[in-house]
């Protein structure tokens, strides 16, 4: 099978629960050798269950360096698990500079961001009342 065929066979439909929202990347295993990586990104309902979307990694990229062509890390009978990765982390979004395995931020850095954009407009009600004056729901307002 080419990379296309494997990603369409093995992309869903699975239970997919919480903790794949926060995944950045899949492997695709087949007699205990990674076949295929995955930068996910996003997530589809397929019925009742989900299905991944992603790029298809090649050579060059850092998950596929380290998995593609070797024994897979997991191994399991349930054909969906999670392990920590030593590579493919991101920074952590509160801009310290961190990488993060899994999620966006490092352990209390989400609280920490927060507090800095608050600090920037003033206090807490002086940033209560500037996002009621200025948010908007997705998609604008009715008029």
């Amino acid at each position: 099978m080419t990379d296309d065929e494997i990603y369409e066979a093995n992309r869903g439909c699975w239970v997919l629960g919480a903790r794949a929202d926060r995944e950045q990347f899949a492997l695709i295993s087949h007699g205990g050798t990674v076949r295929l990586a995955i930068a996910i990104t996003g997530i589809v309902a397929a019925g009742a269950r989900r299905a991944l979307e992603g790029k298809v990694l090649g050579p060059g990229d850092e998950v596929y360096d380290a998995f593609v062509g070797q024994p897979s890390p997991v191994h399991a009978r349930n054909p969906v698990n999670y392990f920590e990765a030593p590579v493919g982390h991101r920074l952590c979004k509160c801009g310290c500079g961190q990488r993060v395995a899994l999620g966006n931020f490092v352990a209390g850095h989400d609280q920490k961001a927060i507090h800095e954009r608050i600090a920037k407009v003033g206090s807490v009600a002086d940033f209560l009342d500037w996002f009621d004056a200025t948010f908007e729901p997705h998609g604008g307002t009715d008029t």
